[in-house]
């Protein structure tokens, strides 16, 4: 049996469509049509049904596409063995975050750990997708929001409170709204793509039902900066206003969402020298970050 075509049954559960395996996996799609044929001749079972619009995995190919993530894990993990061997204190640590928490405090932190941990290189990888620690995307991920897989440990770190912002100069040309229905003579600034979701983004678009958008990005820091041209107002952490000159809360008789920042890693990442450094460090110092940048 290619055990490899194991790898192809996921990635059609994934992905809903040949067509999009093979762009996936960048093989063509004749490829992925003999791979999986191959493989329902070898276990003797039909794994999928052919749709106009894609295909619909049976009841049995559920079940062993299960069975197959499992494999894909496990030999995740012997790569990870592979890569780290007897890993010494030296080493790079890959790290995710989101944007807005990268930008706020995290580099800095990283910047003292680095200067106290010379041996010690840490790789930021920012992104608004939460990172899959378990097939080692990264060692550690910073997210905001509980944690939804039951595999990896974790410390919830901070609580983070949201509130609604304008610039100086918008407030002084439109005022400042009070209730939902003041939004009406107000613009704001959308949030789009990954960052449509955000627990701040749904808060401002439910509340702000009235009011026009004024920009819309699918990036926190851009609409940092559009906020303090001006633009409208934005519903932001607040550990991300403190620090913005000329940017004044707006005092809304609403109450406002909070959200948990969690530092994560997989149990066996954790043991290593240089993650568990990091991670400890970590857990000691965003607490005190966040009670500075509280408001």
């Amino acid at each position: 049996m290619n055990w490899d075509n194991y790898r192809f049954l996921v990635a059609l559960e994934v992905c809903g469509s040949f067509s999009a395996v093979a762009r996936e996996l960048k093989v063509s799609q004749p490829t992925v049509a003999r791979r999986l044929n191959e493989l329902e001749d070898d276990l003797g079972v039909t794994l999928f049904e052919r749709l106009p619009d894609g295909v619909t995995m049976t009841s049995i190919g559920k079940r062993i596409c299960q069975c197959a993530h499992l494999m894909n894990r496990q030999a995740t993990q012997i790569q990870m063995e592979a890569r780290d061997g007897d890993q010494a204190t030296s080493a790079r640590v890959r790290l995710a975050a989101s944007e807005g928490i990268a930008f706020a405090f995290l580099t800095q932190l990283i910047a003292r750990f680095c200067r106290d941990q010379p041996d010690i290189g840490v790789d930021l990888q920012i992104s608004n997708r939460p990172a899959d620690i378990l097939n080692r995307e990264a060692d550690i991920a910073v997210r905001l929001g509980d944690p939804k897989d039951e595999n990896l440990i974790g410390r919830r770190v901070a609580e983070v409170a949201f509130d609604i912002y304008g610039h100086d100069l918008y407030l002084a040309d439109h005022g400042s709204p009070s209730e939902a229905a003041d939004f009406a003579a107000h613009k704001i600034i959308e949030s789009t793509g990954e960052i449509a979701n955000l627990p701040q983004a749904i808060w401002l678009r439910n509340l702000a039902t009235g009011a026009g958008v004024a920009y819309s990005a699918n990036s926190l820091v851009n609409q940092v900066r559009a906020l303090t041209q001006g633009l409208g107002l934005l519903a932001l952490p607040c550990y991300l206003a403190v620090d913005l000159v000329g940017i004044r809360r707006v005092a809304i008789n609403q109450p406002s969402p909070t959200a948990d920042i969690w530092l994560l890693t997989e149990r066996r990442i954790r043991d290593q020298p240089a993650v568990g450094a990091l991670f400890a460090y970590l857990a000691s110092e965003i607490p005190k970050m966040m009670d500075r940048l509280s408001p």
